[in-house]
């Protein structure tokens, strides 16, 4: 479960090794203290087995303990003769209030969780409070959400009160309470591969993975420091067979918490990050105490031990909930560095601009501010080049190359070895234009057009790309996706592609802002075997021509996410839309929702352009703007793009566009057809389509941020506007039936105004990307993006009692054997398949964990002392 549970009182570790490991702990720099084992060990013949091996000597207050360790206690100073007469007595004295205390707030904290089983409200259980959730001295009555995610309370300037904590989990997930295991099965369709593919899927695959640590490094500093401990906290110590089950034992912490250190685990191996894709912190619900105890029961527990503090401050750290621009002290980035805000990122945007340089090429780059104010723009990749030096508005620039070249040299040693078992002209173009990417630092627009091009069995993208993790959406990730191609179930949209010619002009907007020329979409289906920190229903690509237009596209459904069911009724939804979008139809739902946004929502439309030789693909004195009737006033001039003037805001913009572009042809005649749906099977799936969409947006408020009034994640906050927009049309209600009951009311009668209410804001939003009308951003926040306080805290109240579980993916791995054949092995859908993935996935202890993890505390220290 992820939440914060409680945590040691100073948040010390107070686990006392055993005397054969003392001198190796000592040397390695571990804080443990040291003690004889062999004159302490207890007599007990029922103790834990990890009790019978240390010596777990609580060190006052550091701990809460049991009556037992009490005992144990009395009865080991008894034969020390270490504690006699008053002080004896004061020992046990305070032992045993301690132990009243610890046993009282684990009977409130109990009866606290049996109240939200039973679905008591908030208000019968007010008062028990889960005292252990709070640091050291608050009394206070804020009560936690009742799920493991307690509210953060944040001041005027969205700097958090450290009275509280803050968690937050997906839009997709939130209130979970534990981990919704998906398995990645492909070994089955992966052996049908030719054997060259298999050979260029087994290395791209593992280039993915050499990548994974400077992804995780990018999105949060941190994250090294918890995946390098959470790694060597599963290795096994002889073999490559991880035992959950012994560590458990071995570390002699209650079922409950277990269970808990499992979800935590997961989540984070599977996300591989300490925050979400909603840009928020996951805080691990067992306390620092009980992570050091399984922590020291590792069977590699000296290395685990030396990762420990790094990771507990990195793990329990509330002063930086947030993702987003460090400037807010409540905020962090691994991406910048220095007390830098959305103004910094504009200067940078308009100084590279001004030097002529394409938006692009700020893609592959981290932003630094020293106290003086000036900056550097920290290039990744292998080459070197000379450093550059400008001033720009009165500021120092800086232009520096040769950042996490190490790393980027582990991942193109995988590319190259993949190169030579490319299936066609277009992956072997794609594979070496991506790997003079990871060069030289230069983002190359040629290999997103060979990605689209390319129909071989194996598809496979990995660059900088990803900008959910940028708040300016500038600046990307290392991302990487690697998929078979599923020609069967691809099928099923190949109608849809060949006429989605015709269907384009069904939209609702004016034909001039179509693309002249269009593109025949690539849809297919496809089976995942690595994936970064997204993992999308579906994913498109596009290549642009010199005009603006889109001349090639493909969008894959990755169904091993789709595929995916929620086996609990929605708390939102009556039953009987709940069994609509749950039920026999639940598929074909997904199909329409996925298929008509990724193959005809991201593929429509152009935008009106100014060339540099002072042409345009358009005529400014004919073009009219549908919402002035008036002839357009704007457009992209030579060098600006749309995610360069809409920033941040634009990829939620382009999403609404593509959901509601959903929502609008899910009810077109032809549309349907072209699908295989018709008459009241396209009905019924329509109206499945739109209460499907509905559900997620009203979820969305479980990650709502008041402080900045925003919904931190791009689709969820593009179905919130779409949800808000359709209300007063009366197609949907949201019906506050009582604090801890909220309903989404359905009216089918009205699928007609909600049409129009549909069409009316898709014309918007498509004038306003076209022309790069940017004062639509203001029109977005202070009209569109307006959530009801109302529904906030009636839909925080329902996702309080929840039991929904948060999606955590277990991917497979691929192996080369001897003779050069690959197997490939997927992976129990369980907290053990995904321990037993992450361990096969890094076998070499060095690269897995010492050596990356050097590396980038190196890059780390680097980049304080710069700035």
């Amino acid at each position: 479960m992820i939440g914060l549970f409680g945590y040691d009182m100073n948040g010390d570790s107070w686990i006392r090794d055993s005397d054969e490991d003392s001198s190796t702990d000592e040397d390695e720099g571990d804080t443990l203290v040291t003690t004889n084992a062999s004159t302490s060990a207890s007599t007990d013949e029922d103790e834990p087995e990890f009790l019978k091996e240390t010596w777990w000597a609580p060190q006052f207050p550091q701990s809460l303990f049991s009556w037992r360790e009490i005992a144990r206690l009395w009865k080991r100073a008894d034969l020390h003769g270490e504690l006699e007469g008053p002080l004896h007595l004061s020992v046990m004295l305070l032992a045993v209030s301690m132990s009243f205390v610890a046993d009282s707030r684990q009977m409130r904290c109990h009866c606290r969780r049996q109240r939200a089983q039973d679905g008591a409200s908030d208000e019968s259980s007010s008062e028990d409070v889960d005292m252990e959730s709070r640091p050291e001295g608050d009394d206070s009555d804020d009560d936690d959400d009742g799920e493991g995610f307690p509210e953060i309370e944040l001041t005027d300037t969205g700097k958090p009160n450290h009275h509280s904590s803050e968690v937050w989990s997906e839009e997709d997930d939130a209130g979970s309470r534990c981990a919704d295991f998906n398995q990645f099965a492909i070994s089955a369709s992966f052996q049908l591969l030719p054997s060259k593919a298999q050979r260029f899927a087994h290395h791209y695959a593992r280039a993915a993975w050499a990548a994974a640590p400077l992804s995780q490094s990018i999105a949060y500093t941190g994250n090294v420091a918890i995946h390098a401990f959470l790694m060597a906290v599963l290795r096994p110590e002889h073999g490559d067979q991880v035992d959950l089950d012994r560590l458990h034992k071995r570390s002699g912490v209650s079922q409950e918490v277990w269970d808990d250190f499992c979800d935590y685990m997961a989540i984070l191996i599977g996300s591989r990050s300490a925050y979400s894709l909603s840009k928020r912190k996951y805080i691990p619900k067992i306390t620092k105490h009980d992570m050091s105890r399984i922590a020291h029961a590792s069977p590699s527990r000296r290395r685990a031990s030396a990762c420990l503090p790094a990771a507990l401050d990195a793990m329990y750290d509330l002063s930086q909930p947030f993702i987003g621009f460090p400037a807010d002290p409540a905020r962090t980035s691994g991406l910048y560095f220095g007390s830098i805000s959305k103004a910094d990122t504009d200067l940078i945007g308009r100084f590279w601009l001004s030097l002529g340089r394409k938006a692009t090429g700020l893609y592959q780059t981290t932003l630094a501010k020293d106290d003086d104010g000036d900056y550097e723009i920290r290039v990744s990749s292998i080459d070197v080049l000379e450093p550059e030096s400008h001033l720009f508005e009165n500021r120092t620039v800086r232009v520096t190359y040769g950042w996490n070249r190490d790393l980027l040299a582990n991942v193109v040693a995988e590319l190259q070895l993949a190169a030579p078992f490319a299936d066609n002209e277009h992956t072997s173009k794609q594979t070496a234009l991506t790997i003079e990417m990871l060069r030289t630092g230069k983002h190359i627009p040629a290999a997103d057009n060979e990605l689209c091009l390319d129909n071989g069995p194996v598809q496979a993208s990995l660059g900088f790309d990803w900008f959910y993790g940028d708040p300016a959406a500038t600046r990307s990730e290392l991302s990487y996706l690697i998929t078979i191609h599923d020609t069967t179930q691809s099928s099923k949209f190949d109608r849809l592609a060949r006429e989605s010619g015709s269907l384009f002009t069904a939209l609702p907007w004016p034909r001039v802002y179509d693309a002249e020329k269009v593109a025949i979409p690539n849809f297919q289906v496809a089976l995942t075997l690595a994936a970064g920190r997204s993992f999308p229903s579906g994913i498109a690509y596009e290549a642009f021509d010199d005009a603006g237009n889109i001349i090639a596209t493909k969008q894959i459904e990755l169904v091993s996410v789709t595929s995916a069911r929620s086996a609990e009724p929605s708390n939102f939804l009556r039953k009987e839309e709940d069994a609509l979008v749950r039920g026999p139809l639940a598929g074909d739902i997904m199909t329409v929702s996925l298929g008509v946004h990724e193959l005809l929502g991201h593929c429509s439309g152009k935008q009106l352009l100014e060339r540099v030789d002072g042409t345009m693909n358009f005529d400014p004195a004919t073009t009219l703007d549908p919402r002035t009737g008036k002839p357009v006033t704007s457009w992209y001039k030579p060098g600006e793009s749309y995610q360069t003037k809409f920033g941040g805001l634009g990829m939620t913009i382009e999403e609404c566009r593509a959901e509601l572009i959903a929502l609008y042809l899910s009810t077109d005649v032809a549309t349907m057809a072209a699908l295989g749906f018709e008459g009241q099977r396209a009905d019924d799936i329509a109206f499945g389509v739109h209460v499907f969409m509905m559900h997620t947006a009203i979820r969305s408020l479980t990650i709502y941020d008041p402080a900045t009034k925003t919904i931190p994640q791009a689709h969820a906050a593009a179905r919130f506007v779409i949800l808000s927009h359709l209300v007063p049309t009366g197609f949907v209600t949201v019906d506050i039936r009582s604090p801890t009951d909220v309903k989404l009311v359905f009216d089918r009668t009205r699928m007609s105004a909600a049409r129009g209410a549909v069409a009316d804001l898709l014309t918007r939003i498509q004038v306003a990307r076209s022309t790069g009308d940017v004062g639509f951003c203001d029109v977005w926040r202070n009209e569109l993006m307006v959530v009801d306080e109302t529904w906030h805290q009636a839909v925080l109240a329902v996702e309080r009692t929840s039991r929904a579980g948060q999606r955590v993916h277990v991917q497979p791995n691929t192996f080369l054997r001897p003779d050069g054949t690959v197997e490939a092995r997927d992976y129990p859908p369980t907290a053990q398949g995904m321990a037993q993935s992450v361990v096969d996935r890094f076998p070499d202890h060095e690269s897995g964990e010492v050596e990356v993890s050097r590396a980038l505390r190196a890059l780390r220290a680097k980049d304080s002392q710069s700035t």
